[in-house]
């Protein structure tokens, strides 16, 4: 069973959204304690406030989409392995005989 949400169900949930913005907005600027302000300045200011929050949201998306970029980066890249294989001069590593058995006799003995 899917569970993300359909594409109509996001717009009719920004429909309502918009509808709730827009109702706030009136009740806002038509209310007693502002009204010291001129309805202009009122307007001016919830426009700057939606503004600003849609920046915000904005940002948001960008940073998460950022981020998802970085992880599936990281994921596709390959891991760093140690590496194991002795140099030539490093006569004390375990597996300095196997990678370079021209350095010993047929007793083991380093030449």
């Amino acid at each position: 069973m899917n569970q993300a949400p359909s594409r109509q169900h996001m717009v009719n949930a920004a429909i309502h959204a918009g509808r709730w913005v827009k109702c706030f907005e009136v009740a806002a600027v038509s209310s007693p304690r502002l009204a010291a302000i001129p309805l202009t300045y009122r307007q001016i200011g919830f426009q700057a406030v939606k503004v600003f929050v849609s920046c915000v949201i904005a940002l948001y998306v960008v940073f998460l989409t950022l981020v998802t970029i970085a992880v599936w980066v990281m994921a596709v890249l390959p891991m760093p392995r140690p590496d194991d294989e002795p140099d030539i001069f490093q006569v004390s590593h375990p597996q300095h005989r196997v990678k370079h058995p021209e350095m010993y006799d047929e007793n083991g003995d380093l030449l």
